[in-house]
């Protein structure tokens, strides 16, 4: 069963961002699209984390995605260390990078690789925002807004979710949050509607932060009033956020993951969570 977030929180602010590139050898997308991975047990995702979670061995939480996901995962660690949480975070966010173009960096091949190596105890994932494109492998395209496309990128994000089920990780995919641009605008509610249905199906943690970062109507704002304060949450680009913004979308996702895995918190602080609830 899919776990989802309702709003109510206190935030505090700042930091930065930084970011960086570098290409990888892409996979072949024919083969992706025609091959599955083999699973000795189940298809859903687990909905606990390991019981030893101590000071002297924290959880380990992994961000991976676009640069948006380098942001979030810059707050989310602020956040973490201002609550005293038994986490430590690598954010492994890359900029430029989605789902579309294999060719330049293959998130999947990487992803699998980078599960091996830091053995996270917690994935947090954005995607979508880098997407409105051909999808490109080094052997085939997939023209965008087409059948196709949208078949193509599914089974894009269900890879990574086997991913994590093959290490036993829960995810959290990030629904993305609302852009200026109408067409790139529309573009983010496709895919968060798609990683939406396969959080729901493989039983993923998922937060739709245009919920919470829009206005009435799901629409573009730049600013939002939270717990009577006033919030300037985007940058002049309408696509990224401030780092109060960040703060804000990082607090929710850190509250989430506190409400669902306890022993993240010493101190039990459960009453400063967000509500929480399971749709059926």
């Amino acid at each position: 069963m899919m776990k989802l977030l309702t709003l109510g929180f206190v935030l505090i602010f700042l930091v930065s961002c930084t970011s960086s590139d570098n290409n990888a050898n892409a996979q072949d997308l024919g083969f992706d699209l025609t091959e599955n991975r083999v699973f000795a047990h189940t298809t859903s995702l687990p909905s606990t984390i390991r019981n030893n979670i101590t000071l002297q061995n924290p959880a380990r939480l992994l961000i991976i995605g676009d640069s948006l996901a380098q942001g979030y995962g810059m707050l989310i660690e602020e956040v973490v260390n201002d609550r005293n949480l038994l986490i430590t975070v690598a954010n492994a966010g890359r900029t430029s990078t989605g789902l579309a173009r294999i060719d330049y960096y293959d998130w999947v091949s990487e992803y699998d690789s980078l599960m091996g190596e830091i053995q996270p105890d917690i994935v947090v994932a954005h995607f979508g925002t880098n997407d409105m494109q051909a999808i490109r492998s080094t052997s085939q395209t997939v023209a965008y807004s087409t059948a196709e496309w949208d078949q193509t990128y599914r089974r894009q994000v269900e890879q990574l979710i086997r991913i994590n089920i093959e290490h036993n990780t829960p995810i959290l995919f990030i629904g993305p949050g609302p852009d200026r641009n109408s067409n790139l605008d529309r573009h983010l509610r496709m895919v968060a509607e798609i990683f939406e249905e396969n959080a729901h199906h493989y039983s993923a943690l998922y937060i739709p932060l245009r919920s919470y970062t829009s206005g009435p109507d799901g629409e573009f704002v730049s600013n939002i009033v939270a717990n009577n304060q006033r919030i300037a949450l985007r940058t002049s680009d309408g696509s990224h956020f401030t780092m109060q913004g960040y703060r804000f979308a990082a607090s929710l996702m850190v509250d989430l993951l506190q409400n669902e895995f306890p022993q993240l918190d010493p101190n039990n602080s459960n009453d400063r969570l967000a509500h929480l609830f399971r749709p059926q």
